[in-house]
């Protein structure tokens, strides 16, 4: 009982301090972090401020959702010329 009791008592002790030492050992080295862009709500931009455009090779499917943006943009624009003038009386 005695030998059984000093056999766990070293196990636990060799565990307590090589626990801090295997896990450095374990520890991956940093990786490069890659961004997905169709997750990004704000694309990015050029220095000038215009949108960095995507590869239709790159990703098809955020070059079509770029496009449809681009396209629908000066049609969702307020314009100031038709909300600002009075309704025409009818007749």
């Amino acid at each position: 009982m005695r030998l059984l009791r000093n056999l766990l008592m070293i196990f636990v002790l060799a565990g307590f301090f090589a626990g801090p030492v295997m896990a450095q050992a374990a520890g991956e080295p940093a990786s490069e972090i890659k961004i997905d862009k169709k997750k990004l709500l704000v694309q990015p931009r050029n220095p000038d401020g215009s949108l960095v455009m995507v590869s239709f090779w790159e990703d098809p499917a955020l070059w079509v959702r770029e496009q449809q943006q681009a396209f629908m943009a000066p049609c969702q624009a307020p314009q100031a010329d038709q909300d600002q003038q009075p309704y025409a009386a009818g007749p």
